[in-house]
């Protein structure tokens, strides 16, 4: 259970609303589900873990290696093989909350550059993203200002705009829009976190996070309500909540570093500080970081078969390919808590709809362009010996 500031999960919504007031083992299922990353690449395959184990697989950045496993290896050729069907990643939608105070002037042409390079990359494809900033008009107040986003949500593909409709619609706007007013971050936060919950509510197998980005502190409207530590507030209000919106932070020269990890911490992401020597292509890395992990290391559990049988928990197994041709079959642990250097683990182990790599699992797929990940179905999950 996550552990986070206590002032109510209906928040966000309440300030919203007072703003607006005044089987066998022959029968195995495979599925098959891509995850990739960086231009790393796994290396050769290690020496073998045992007399009928599999290889170890070698990671420059010390990843995946063999359980050791003596069992006989799960493959999509293995006694129990039989049904195909498809398993996809959780879909993520990413709301940009960009602030254009007057103090962004000297770095509004690098931050919007990086957003426009951002979206145009190919590897984002499949992400959700919708755009909107702050102050809307000079120092507006009233949450309900903020309540839609600039550019609404929609989909990246890998066609380069104008083919990409909502690569051209982001680039667009982020090419009209300059810098003016001051920084009314609280209203801002509850408008974002306000459409983000009722894009939450009315799709709850989806993934939805905040990213706030600025470069200072807030100044102007209630000095009272629009403080760091209101704002951190909503995002743990919105962390709590049910589905979560989780919060990510990216704060640029003239920030308090302080301040940006209260809020990301608060809400369940993390926190980015950038300076202005390489403000452009740093800001562009970290958005790729947070899409890169949001998009490459959970999947949906396929709910049944293509027969129409129900998915059995407990016959579930998850292997990872490595670019280079080796493969490792991967073990399921009982939570993140539990988490080892090749492991898996489920959403909620009596009730589960998803499937979560664990960081260094992760890390290995995501700095493998060339990685895929198959989750097989009907036979006995293995789990560390």
């Amino acid at each position: 259970m996550r552990s986070v500031p206590v002032i109510g999960a209906t928040l966000i919504l309440s300030l919203f609303g007072a703003a607006a007031a005044c089987s066998a083992s022959g029968t195995e299922k495979k599925i098959y589900v891509q995850g990739g990353g960086g231009g790393g690449n796994v290396g050769n395959t290690g020496g073998a873990a045992g007399t009928t184990g599999t290889g170890g697989i070698q990671n420059d950045g010390g990843g995946i290696v063999d359980s050791g496993s003596n069992d006989s290896a799960l493959s999509p050729d293995s006694a129990c093989a039989a049904e195909t069907a498809e398993a996809k990643p959780v879909p993520v939608n990413m709301y940009l909350m960009l602030d254009r105070s007057g103090s962004m002037s000297g770095k509004w042409g690098a931050a919007t550059s990086a957003i426009s390079t951002f979206v145009s990359d190919p590897a984002a494809a499949g992400l959700r993203v919708a755009l909107a900033y702050f102050p809307t008009d000079q120092d507006d107040c009233d949450p309900l200002s903020y309540s839609t986003p600039q550019v609404p949500l929609g989909e990246l593909t890998k066609d380069p705009a104008p083919a990409d409709a909502q690569e051209q619609k982001l680039s667009a706007s982020l090419s009209a829009t300059g810098v003016t007013g001051l920084t009314p971050m609280f209203p801002a936060w509850v408008g974002t976190l306000g459409y983000c919950t009722s894009v939450a509510k009315k799709h709850p197998k989806e993934k939805v996070i905040a990213v706030l980005l600025t470069d200072g502190s807030p100044t102007g409207c209630d000095s009272k309500t629009n403080t760091i530590d209101q704002i951190a507030a909503l995002a743990a209000s919105a962390y709590a909540d049910t589905p979560p919106i989780v919060t990510f932070a990216i704060g640029l020269e003239g920030s308090q570093e302080a301040e940006i990890k209260q809020v990301a911490q608060a809400g369940g992401g993390q926190a980015f500080f950038i300076g202005s020597s390489n403000l452009q292509a740093d800001l562009q890395q970290k958005l790729n970081e947070i899409a890169g992990g949001e998009l490459s290391c959970e999947y949906l559990l396929p709910e049944t078969g293509k027969n129409g049988d129900p998915t059995d928990p407990g016959k579930v197994n998850v292997v990872y390919y490595g670019g280079g041709g080796s493969n490792q079959e991967l073990v399921k642990v009982k939570d993140a808590a539990s988490c080892t250097l090749n492991g898996w683990y489920y959403d909620d182990n009596q009730n589960p709809t998803r499937i979560y790599l664990c960081p260094a699992t992760c890390s290995s797929v995501q700095n493998d362009s060339g990685a895929k990940v198959q989750v097989l179905l009907g036979c006995e999950t293995k789990v560390p010996r």
